[in-house]
């Protein structure tokens, strides 16, 4: 098969087992490219596997670019989906607050466009660092969210200018001097916040980062530029069709709850300090007792092949062979007798390392021969080598 360079069948002995004793579980390790051409490779062998099932046999594939590919897949699949859920009903709030269909349609294109052009920029990235695929969820999530809540409060303040003023322009122009500070404001801050993300040196959190920064900003920059452009042209044909009326949602009044909440609030403003502050406390509270590290395939829900198949990998005690260190000894010259002991040496440390199952090394020891992960002395090893 185009792509795969070895294949290394099931074996009972060595360091790793990989057919179970029953003989109902096997592993057979191909392996393919580390880069370039890998997901092209690992689609010929899935369609392989594919083919080559039968109700007497059940063959999965994982590894580590078949777990990377299916974070990829469920990615884009899970931003499509969260897109096409969300936007019906963002409209439909929308359509309640506003009442006209317009002014509904305003917010919703300025959090697409924003969110077209952050992707854009991020194609463009990727072809001067590596970017993860969370940045997409990353930019749809705030690109919609942050688009429509600027737009919102925009659209909303030039409507308020138009029972001022029946001359648009000028009421854009107020817009942008008023709405438009509180946008850009809240927008850098935002951004500020989303680039100490960039800092940490893993990939995929700075990707993260950038897609956050990206989105942010091309939603303020929209709002800034396109949303009264448009406000400008529309005029009052931004209150029509006018679809649904609430006066409770609609109206530019002040509410009388709201304005009794911040009276109460600027009346007494240390005890609504310490009470937000011990809630937002109370909240944070998990955090605590969190444990970090990094799932891998473990992210993925039970169910997909990639996952269910290294389970099954690590109930044959061959987990190692998909998840191991590679450890570089460098001596510095050229490697000759006067290093083996201390190459060797350096293997039987690794063996007495905590939570290390096996070491694949040239030296083979008796133990590794007989198929026991446990450790043994570098000195009564042999010349060997085994597949990674």
């Amino acid at each position: 098969m185009p792509g795969v360079t070895r294949v290394t069948p099931p074996q009972d002995s060595g360091p790793y087992r990989t057919r179970a004793e029953d003989g109902t579980l096997a592993l057979t390790l191909a392996q393919i490219p580390l880069l370039d051409g890998a997901s092209d490779t690992l689609r010929l062998v899935r369609a392989y596997t594919a083919r080559a099932q039968t109700p007497a046999l059940n063959i999965r594939v994982t590894g580590g670019q078949a777990i990377a590919d299916d974070f990829t897949h469920f990615a884009e699949s899970d931003t499509k989906r969260s897109e096409f859920t969300a936007l019906p009903l963002i409209a439909l709030l929308l359509l309640v607050v506003f009442g006209a269909l317009v002014a509904t349609g305003l917010p919703l294109i300025v959090g697409m466009l924003s969110i077209s052009v952050a992707m854009a920029a991020l194609y463009g990235l990727t072809h001067l660092m590596p970017v993860s695929t969370f940045a997409q969820s990353v930019i749809t999530m705030l690109g919609l969210g942050a688009g429509i809540d600027y737009a919102l409060l925009t659209v909303n303040r030039f409507r308020e200018e138009l029972k001022r003023t029946p001359d648009a322009r000028l009421a854009a122009d107020r817009t942008v001097q008023t709405a438009g500070r509180s946008v850009a404001f809240s927008g850098l801050t935002v951004a500020i916040a989303m680039a100490g993300l960039i800092l940490p040196p893993i990939a995929f959190v700075r990707s993260i980062g950038i897609g956050g920064v990206l989105a942010v900003l091309l939603t303020v920059l929209a709002s800034l530029t396109v949303l009264p452009a448009l406000l400008a042209l529309l005029g009052e044909r931004v209150n029509s069709p006018r679809i649904l009326r609430f006066t409770w949602a609609q109206s530019g009044a002040a509410s009388a709850g709201w304005t009794a909440f911040a009276r109460r609030v600027t009346a007494r403003p240390w005890l609504a300090v310490t009470a937000s502050t011990a809630l937002l406390l109370l909240l944070a509270s998990p955090v605590l007792t969190l444990r970090t590290g990094y799932a891998g395939a473990w992210g993925l829900t039970p169910g997909v092949e990639s996952r269910d198949a290294l389970q099954d990998v690590r109930d044959l005690g061959a987990g190692g062979l998909l998840s191991q260190f590679e450890v570089i000894l460098d001596p510095g010259h050229r490697y000759g007798p006067t290093d083996r002991a201390r190459f060797q040496q350096t293997v039987t440390d690794l063996r007495a390392l905590p939570g290390v199952r096996g070491v694949l090394s040239p030296f083979l020891t008796p133990a590794d021969l007989a198929g026991s992960v446990g450790g043994g002395s570098g000195e009564e090893a042999v010349p060997g080598s085994w597949p990674r």
